[in-house]
């Protein structure tokens, strides 16, 4: 581990060095070739040859922003694209768990959303009266437990939160969704986004949908990909001992409206009333918990987005 750190140091302090070198004798204003692929170096090792647990997206954004300007942003999302595209289940997965859904399985994720009475987009004014929240974190993450559990058992790893951030027509500043691995054909996975926003996409789709109704003019946004139990832009993950905690049982003290407490409420009369009568509260927190170590513990080459070489290749 800690020689792995050392290279990381190592590469980072080069590259910086010879684009600070670089810097010296070319204007960035000038985009030559030379300064350009400095440029194009330092920002390929930083958005994905290290990962974002530790960096605020919103940041980050700015920094590729004022680095390479609009152009840098773009050239992010059309590697990210890329990499999305070589997306294949963990061979780490076993006969407990899916590594990808079928579409139809997708779509039944979906439903669930739709028809969830905390989580479903109808309902949103039940805790966002006056629609300033969004609550797009909590339907994600309401994706995320669902789609661990239940008749889906996806693997954790086949599991991300994909976000877009960047001034967004309407006032909003980012938006998440999760998506889920699936598999049309042998050997052939795209990731879905389900997000009610947006019905049921490939991340592709959703990318370009959203660039499509809320990207505006000189403000391009900018997309990353997480660990499914991110909680916002800035680093930070919710644990199951959180979502289950009692003490978001008062709406009055609850900046979110009760919300997550009456989600976990839901999940834990669906699990009582699937097991006959029996509360397995403790087992489901300990499998969100395993779940997270799992996601944790894979390598760049077994389906995490956010691990990859520092040449950009996954």
């Amino acid at each position: 581990m800690k020689s792995k750190l050392a290279k990381r140091s190592f590469l980072l302090a080069f590259v910086f060095a010879a684009c600070a070198h670089q810097a010296e004798r070319v204007s960035v204003a000038t985009r030559e070739p030379a300064n350009e692929a400095c440029q194009g170096s330092l920002t390929r090792f930083l958005s994905f040859e290290g990962t974002f647990k530790d960096r605020d997206l919103f940041d980050f954004r700015d920094y590729v922003l004022s680095w390479q300007g609009k152009e840098g942003i773009k050239r992010h999302n059309d590697h990210f694209l890329r990499v999305l595209a070589t997306a294949r289940p963990s061979p780490k997965v076993n006969g407990r768990w899916q590594g990808a859904l079928t579409r139809e399985k997708a779509m039944g994720l979906y439903r669930w959303l739709d028809n969830n009475p905390h989580a479903s987009l109808r309902n949103l004014r039940n805790y966002d009266p006056e629609l300033r929240i969004g609550f797009c974190f909590g339907r994600a993450a309401a994706v995320h437990l669902e789609a661990l559990r239940g008749t889906f058992k996806l693997h954790p790893t086949s599991i991300r939160k994909i976000w877009v951030v960047g001034p967004m027509k309407g006032g909003w500043g980012h938006h998440v969704a999760t998506m889920v691995l699936s598999q049309s054909k042998p050997n052939s996975y795209q990731y879905l986004v389900v997000d009610p926003e947006t019905g049921l996409l490939t991340a592709e789709e959703w990318m370009k949908k959203l660039v499509r109704d809320y990207e505006q003019k000189d403000h391009p946004l900018m997309f990353f990909s997480t660990d499914a139990n991110r909680f916002g832009p800035a680093p930070g993950k919710y644990t199951s001992t959180e979502l289950f905690s009692a003490d978001r049982g008062n709406a009055a003290s609850d900046g979110y409206k009760n919300y997550f407490h009456d989600l976990m409420v839901k999940f834990r009369v669906d699990r009582i009333a699937s097991t006959g009568g029996v509360d397995l509260t403790k087992q489901f927190q300990a499998e969100l918990d395993r779940a997270a170590q799992m996601a944790a513990e894979m390598g760049p080459r077994e389906g995490i987005l956010d691990d990859l070489a520092v040449d950009g290749n996954p």
